[in-house]
């Protein structure tokens, strides 16, 4: 078969028209004869262009543009001629998306190249006087070559070459302004599994969009040091820019400032042993950076938040927590989920309760298990409600969520007596769609529980503190909250400090003799 192949310099100029050679391999299929044709001709001269587009010239001149899906049937022939446009990665037009063939990696091929070389020995120099495409190229972009098309039947080549992608090899010998690239040194005090800690340099080659310094530290943390970490201990970062004109090395305070080229870097990564039994850990200093363990866990949580708007629950399934994966990460993770710097309060007591395979309350500081079911639960401080001894308290506002301290329960004494702490707890959700009572007045009940007396008492919602109403039609009303109804309710009084339920025939009888109250 022959072949015949377009080609374009960095500027998108084009070079060569039309090269055309034959290739012994009759029988073969279309799609590694192209990778043999790209490997062997190929790549010494274009080392970003990862696609190609093949057309099939008939004998009628009729040309065809083959699908990629069709290509490793065709079975090259004696006489067969086809043409190949070599496109970058970037560069590819959405309307032949079906039609590119994706071409072998360069740095695998150099690899092969490299083992094939080594192989061959002394047949090196037999070698040398063969005339390569890349020879043919070299001579036909020179200035007394003629580089007019033979050919106008092909369509044209509208799109522009590109930078060399910063994924592509960047392990070259470093030239300081020859190429658009930096220069990285990484150390660290991260020790692998041979004792040795990890030192590195490269050359980095910088894109069409260069990324920013912080970027390339997490990149560069994500995949060769975050699985040599130890448990407890946090990664502290910092990068530094060599400054020319003093001879030394300068820290850099802003990470987020792009990789410049001709530049060279030198990325720290310490490791700290972090004291989990501290709330508020070390705070960083300027151009530090703490780097955060790649992997991340997804559980299932029950959201429930309580304000002065009311009660308001949700749940998602397959909720992702990144590392550390501790209760405080689940309770900022859930802060900014939920939004809750937007619902009138800057501080909030948190509790985070593991409801399966059993109802168990937990720390701050705990650890949270893949696929668990969880609830967590946010009140508003300014509610001045009843916290257990596991609650915590985080604040929201522009920074993120942080923990002020851990709450303590409490005393069963502490409850105050003077009706003002009467609280009525309803087991579920309040109603919030239900058409009003036509008259409703202030809820005056006893206490459930025979040692508190038998006098009526004033109540407030749990959640709201907002009094409670009776609508004369046997339902509790909250006008926060909603419609409570006479079933499911708890009601804790000044005199004890647990929740107690009514019986829901005593309650509904009780409530038949409620005197209308005027407010």
């Amino acid at each position: 078969m022959s072949y015949e192949i377009e080609c374009y310099d960095h500027s998108g100029t084009i070079v060569c028209r039309s090269f055309k050679k034959e290739l012994d391999y009759e029988g073969g299929s279309l799609t590694r004869a192209i990778h043999r044709v790209w490997e062997d001709e190929c790549t010494p001269i274009n080392s970003t262009d990862l696609w190609a587009l093949v057309y099939h010239r008939h004998s009628n001149g009729r040309i065809e543009l083959l699908y990629e899906r069709n290509m490793p049937f065709i079975k090259c022939s004696d006489g067969s001629k086809y043409c190949m446009q070599i496109y970058s990665d970037d560069s590819k037009d959405q309307e032949y998306v079906d039609n590119y063939l994706p071409l072998p990696a360069v740095t695998a091929i150099r690899r092969r190249s490299a083992s094939r070389a080594r192989s061959e020995g002394g047949r090196r120099h037999r070698s040398a006087s063969r005339v390569t495409f890349a020879h043919q190229l070299e001579r036909a972009h020179s200035p007394e070559r003629n580089t007019e098309c033979e050919d106008s039947n092909l369509r044209p080549r509208q799109h522009e070459r590109i930078n060399e992608p910063s994924y592509l090899s960047n392990e070259q010998p470093f030239n300081q302004g020859t190429r658009n690239e930096c220069q990285i040194t990484m150390k660290s005090n991260i020790c692998g599994s041979n004792g040795q800690s990890y030192d590195r340099s490269e050359t980095y080659a910088l894109g069409p969009r260069s990324c920013t310094i912080k970027q390339r530290m997490e990149h560069v943390h994500n995949n060769l040091l975050d699985r040599m970490r130890k448990e407890g201990f946090r990664v502290i970062g910092s990068a530094e820019v060599w400054n020319e004109l003093n001879r030394q090395n300068e820290l850099i305070t802003d990470l987020n400032v792009s990789l410049q080229a001709g530049k060279r870097y030198t990325f720290t990564y310490i490791e700290q042993s972090e004291d989990r039994s501290v709330l508020s850990p070390r705070p960083l200093a300027p151009g530090q950076l703490q780097l955060r363990r790649a992997h991340s866990i997804l559980i299932n949580v029950k959201f429930i938040t309580v304000t002065s708007f009311g009660r308001r629950e949700q749940e998602k399934v397959n909720f992702s927590v990144p590392a550390p994966t501790t209760v405080l990460t689940l309770a900022d993770r859930a802060k900014r989920f939920l939004r809750l710097e937007q619902m009138g309060s800057i501080a909030y007591h948190v509790e985070v309760c593991q409801t399966r395979p059993a109802r168990i309350g937990l720390n701050f500081r705990d650890d949270l298990m893949s696929q668990g079911s969880y609830e967590i639960l946010f009140v508003s401080k300014e509610l001045n409600h009843d916290v257990p001894s596991n609650a915590f308290e985080i604040t929201v506002g522009p920074n993120p969520a942080r923990v002020t301290e851990p709450l303590q329960a409490s005393p069963r004494n502490a409850y105050p007596s003077n009706g003002e702490e009467n609280l009525i707890q309803k087991y579920g959700s309040p109603e919030r769609n239900y058409a009003p009572p036509h008259s409703k007045t202030l809820l005056a009940l006893s206490c459930p529980v025979q040692g508190c007396g038998q006098d009526d008492k004033r109540w407030k919602c749990s959640n709201c503190r907002s009094s409670i109403y009776y609508g004369y039609d046997e339902n509790l009303y909250c006008d926060r909250c909603g419609k409570l109804g006479n079933t499911g309710l708890s009601f804790k009084c000044g005199q004890h400090g647990n929740y107690v339920p009514y019986d829901t025939e005593m309650l509904i009888r009780k409530l038949r003799k409620v005197k209308m109250l005027k407010r």
